[in-house]
């Protein structure tokens, strides 16, 4: 059973690649980092439960550095002292 799965998925991929279709996980995990980068906190977390690569990638700190920088309207090369993951849900917090 789980051959014939294997193998159906197999074919779709290969139909949809041959038809010009590609997915995110053709992405190199720079690109895909800047996607998420664009889709947001929000946004970006929904991607992240479709897969272990996705979700990865959604706790790089250069990723997090950036959204809280943008929120906070500081400049990207700004020094922090702690992970910006950690200041970003802090600040959240703090505000919500």
């Amino acid at each position: 059973m789980a051959e014939s799965m294997e193998s159906s998925a197999t074919t779709a991929g290969s139909t949809s690649r041959a038809l010009g279709g590609y997915s995110l996980s053709d992405l190199s995990d720079d690109c895909l980092v800047h996607v998420l980068g664009q889709l947001g906190p929000q946004g970006g977390a929904v991607v992240a439960r479709c897969c272990q690569r996705f979700a990865g990638l959604f706790s790089d700190d250069l990723l997090w550095r950036q959204f809280l920088c943008d929120e906070l309207g500081l400049p990207a090369d700004v020094r922090l002292d702690r992970d910006a993951r950690v200041l970003y849900r802090a600040r959240g917090a703090r505000l919500g």
